[in-house]
């Protein structure tokens, strides 16, 4: 966001910005007493000006003392009670934190702190780096982005309101902030929404009529129930379990999970997930109707499975086929996630950069279709059996996986594996093969930029400003560890 308080931490005390213990106004969502906020931790490099703008009045200063940053031309309007100041931060930053004390409200309102370069107009939106890079890609699935897996909402008025000040957990991103990003977007870039694994009827509804109001008509919609509803990490995985243990146990199964007399209570929870994703399929057709909602048409219901294991999506798909009709019907495809791992090294500590290289080139040679088109190659299976209904497949997620095993072991080789150009060879090569197979796109876990950590190396990019769509050579401070010309180019 260009206004950095939309993804801040929670309120927190002005003497220590992160503990998310300041008060605040449960309807607005602002601080009614003094407060501390973190805008940005563990990134490359924060130095430059920002625009911070407030109603009421307050003593700012940078948290961490002179060397953290300081306070410039702070100025109070006492007729319209506005607060306006710059903060200037260092090069080389890795983090921003604001403390306000004698604050007038008590609290302020309508609070912005803008990134370097822009101004008031442009606060409600996304930065032009951001816009431009998302730009490269066919289709942006919003999992994370709604929060799909901590997302507890239940009804509409869960949701988070578009004006709520921050969208940063216990909050979301608002549902309207998808349209807002793909409207923008320079390609024609399709959109893949999580509907959360607790919304009612009515919620999908809204959610529909958002979309259907909002949405360049343009652009696709891909639609999923939930996400992973067969990882037992995930505390809807076990949530679905259990409802489909009390379906066919204890309310008569009128979802017809057990049609074929099945006793095992994981393969009525796969068929659940096809009889939510089939709901929610059919509430969409309520709203776009019917004839924009399939295979290749608007609203494209996906049902999602796990690479590894056929069996999830072959049972959801045979209960669709027995109980509903054709799976066609309903969706518009499946979807797996294909991730590479080190294979025989994934355990393995004192690594050198080759051997990582290595390991990864053998695990990805396994999905390529000269190897895994057969019973028992997984990918083979689901290529077969979406052939067999008909239906398209996917990529829900999918990339480099150098968690798998042990993320901590050999973390210097990896991160020197994840810049070498022979990486992206890798890369390209499973692209290709997943693409041989006659698939459509895969959604690479992530798109964005993040640093090469124990907990993997998913992001195409370690700062934005690598981005190589537009110049963003303005952007770059002498102190950038990463960001230095010449820029490498995203992995794909």
């Amino acid at each position: 966001y260009v206004n950095l308080v939309r993804q801040a931490r929670r309120w927190g005390s002005p003497s220590s910005p992160w503990d998310g213990t300041a008060t605040f106004d449960p309807i607005t969502g602002w601080p009614t007493q003094d407060f501390g906020i973190v805008l940005s931790t563990a990134a490359v490099d924060m130095g430059g000006t920002y625009l911070l703008t407030a109603q009421g009045n307050a003593q700012v200063t940078v948290y961490g003392g002179s060397t953290a940053g300081r306070i410039a031309n702070k100025t109070y309007n006492a007729l319209t009670n506005t607060l306006s100041a710059l903060v200037i931060i260092p090069q080389g930053a890795v983090q921003i934190m604001l403390s306000f004390t004698n604050t007038s409200g008590p609290g302020l309102q309508n609070i912005s702190v803008l990134q370097p370069g822009y101004d008031l107009a442009s606060k409600s939106n996304i930065t032009n780096l951001t816009l431009a890079h998302l730009s490269r890609f066919s289709i942006l699935r919003f999992m994370d982005w709604t929060s799909t897996n901590s997302n507890l909402d239940v009804n509409w008025n869960d949701t988070t309101s578009l004006y709520w000040p921050q969208y940063t957990p216990p909050k979301t991103n608002p549902w309207e902030t998808i349209p807002l990003i793909a409207n923008q977007l320079q390609s024609n870039t399709d959109i893949w929404i999580n509907i959360p694994y607790g919304a009612t009827d009515d919620y999908v509804l809204n959610v529909a009529q958002l979309m259907l109001n909002q949405l360049n008509p343009t652009i696709n919609i891909y639609i999923e129930f939930s996400n992973e509803l067969w990882n037992s990490m995930f505390a809807q995985s076990t949530a679905n379990v259990k409802a489909a243990n009390d379906s066919v146990l204890n309310q008569g199964d009128p979802l017809h999970l057990a049609y074929d007399n099945s006793t095992n209570y994981w393969y009525w929870g796969f068929r659940r997930t096809a009889s939510q994703t089939k709901r929610i399929s059919d509430l969409f057709k309520t709203v776009f109707g019917q004839e924009n909602v399939g295979p290749w048409k608007r609203v494209r219901p996906i049902l999602a499975g796990q690479c590894v294991n056929p069996t999830i999506l072959t049972q959801g798909l045979d209960y669709l086929n027995k109980v509903y009709g054709p799976p066609s019907t309903f969706l518009h495809g499946i979807a797996i996630a294909p991730y590479f791992t080190l294979a025989q090294y994934k355990t393995w500590s004192n690594l050198t950069t080759d051997q990582v290289i290595e390991g990864l080139n053998s695990s990805m040679q396994t999905f390529l279709p000269e190897q895994g088109w057969s019973q028992q190659a997984p990918v083979g299976v689901h290529a077969v059996y979406a052939a067999w209904y008909g239906l398209a497949v996917h990529g829900y997620e999918g990339g480099p996986d150098t968690v798998a095993g042990c993320g901590s072991c050999s973390l210097s080789a990896k991160i020197n594996a994840t810049r070498d150009n022979r990486m992206t060879d890798l890369c390209v090569s499973f692209l290709n093969g997943w693409y041989r197979y006659g698939f459509q796109p895969l959604n690479w876990w992530v798109t964005g930029a993040s640093s090469i950590t124990a907990y993997g190396s998913w992001n195409l990019l370690e700062d934005m400003r690598q981005e190589t769509l537009i110049d963003t050579t303005t952007m770059f401070n002498s102190s950038s560890p990463v960001a230095q010309p010449p820029r490498p180019s995203p992995k794909l």
